[in-house]
């Protein structure tokens, strides 16, 4: 049998309907690998989930996306998920199936898909994606107000149709963490008391000394001081209580912008601000308060007298410390929007060439289908204001890949065409 070097033709008898294309073979896996590609970009580093580090983005198209932590051929759940690194995950493909929890920590999320579609499994966690990030559990110095949380990552969501549980379980996650706990504080240091005047004061006077007296001396006629009971000091104040700092405030939600009505399944609260601190009690004054010092003329003249030189003397206890409350108990919510737009973007049309391209000998009108409607969408997109702000090297990719179908479509549409060069 002769051989047409256009890459783009089919056997006749299969154009023309004289063989039911099905007989040859199935249509291929939209799940293989074969229409699965994923470009990582790395970044220096960045303060990404509380740390500096390498962070990653991740662009993945295919013709049928599977999130499934038992997968083992594309493999899209182990690498990403609970891994702090990935600042973003964009995902392209006309089918989008998620059977596990996706959790993407402060990561933004854009999935683009003509079907999208959320699966539990019997006996399992329900699967959801969530961009919660990580919460800070490292406590801060003594006194030093806690950090606040980190945002959600924003969604963007934009699909053709949605299957999913119906439920109101939230399939899309997008709380802030919560705020950090506050430094501690600490109780204030009792003040040093010292002994009061006993027995030893007692001496032949026309009065009495001062209860709370903690130093007697005397003054003798040339002036001198001699003491006789205790030192020149004072018992001490209590010193202050440090208070606990301020609870760090809940990160904001996540935003979601979407084409679909996604309200009753997204969680966009912020998240729940740091513990409040204990209180914290000022140091107990020293004793005696009031306190005195008293001179005696043991040496000195008549009469004998006591004489108070200084006080009272008020010894203070330390300020207690209330800790203080969160500026707010939890963050602000993420915001909402609901669009007006087609699901489709450009990047999806990596996977479709090759797909179509595969499955034309096992389904020409599928494939006729599928082509006519791609280049509908195609050419619906260059007319959006996001065609416009695509830089050339974009454009012409997107150009490419509409040549590239015009010319499937075109052969297939051609009856004329012999064979197709696979066709065994």
């Amino acid at each position: 049998m002769p051989m047409i070097g256009n890459s783009t033709t089919l056997p006749v008898f299969v154009l023309l309907g004289f063989i039911n294309p099905g007989a040859f073979a199935a249509l291929p896996d939209p799940f293989s690998s074969d229409y699965l590609n994923v470009t990582e970009t790395s970044a220096p580093d960045a303060d990404f989930n509380h740390a500096l580090r390498p962070v990653s983005d991740i662009h993945l198209t295919g013709m049928s996306v599977m999130i499934d932590a038992e997968d083992l051929i594309q493999n899209l759940h182990a690498p990403y998920h609970d891994v702090h690194r990935i600042r973003q995950y964009h995902v392209f493909a006309d089918e989008v199936v998620i059977r596990s929890p996706f959790h993407l920590p402060q990561t933004e999320v854009r999935i683009h898909t003509r079907k999208l579609t959320f699966v539990d499994k019997v006996g399992e966690p329900r699967t959801y994606i969530r961009t919660t990030p990580l919460f800070n559990f490292s406590a801060p110095a003594e006194g030093v107000d806690g950090g606040d949380g980190l945002d959600g990552g924003d969604v963007y969501c934009f699909a053709e149709t949605l299957e999913m549980p119906t439920d109101t379980f939230a399939r899309f996650d997008l709380m802030g963490a919560g705020g950090q706990q506050p430094g501690p504080g600490h109780d204030g240091v009792d003040g040093d008391s010292m002994d009061e005047c006993n027995s030893i004061c007692d001496f032949p006077a026309v009065n009495e000394y001062t209860a709370g007296t903690v130093y007697m001396f005397d003054l003798s006629l040339g002036g001198d001081q001699f003491d006789i009971f205790g030192e020149d000091d004072w018992p001490d104040n209590g010193t202050d209580a440090l208070a606990a700092g301020r609870p760090g405030t809940g990160g904001r939600g996540g935003d979601m912008l979407t084409n679909q009505n996604l309200m009753a399944v997204t969680n966009m609260a912020g998240g729940l601000s740091g513990p409040k601190g204990p209180n914290y009690s000022g140091g107990d004054a020293g004793m005696p308060s009031p306190a005195y010092h008293v001179s005696y003329n043991l040496s000195a003249g008549s009469p004998k007298m006591y004489t108070t030189v200084e006080g009272p003397r008020h010894i203070l206890d330390g300020t207690d410390a209330e800790a203080p409350d969160p500026y707010s108990p939890f963050g602000n919510a993420g915001f909402y929007q609901q669009q007006v737009r087609s699901w489709f973007h450009p990047d999806v049309l990596e996977a479709i060439v090759p797909y179509a391209t595969d499955a034309a000998t096992q389904d020409r009108d599928l494939v006729l289908d599928m082509l006519n409607d791609y280049l509908r969408l195609t050419e619906e997109f260059q007319e959006t204001t996001e065609w416009f702000e695509m830089t050339v090297y974009q454009q012409a990719k997107v150009n490419q890949r509409e040549t590239e179908m015009r010319a499937l479509l075109a052969t297939l549409e051609d009856t004329s065409a012999r064979y197709w060069p696979n066709y065994r």
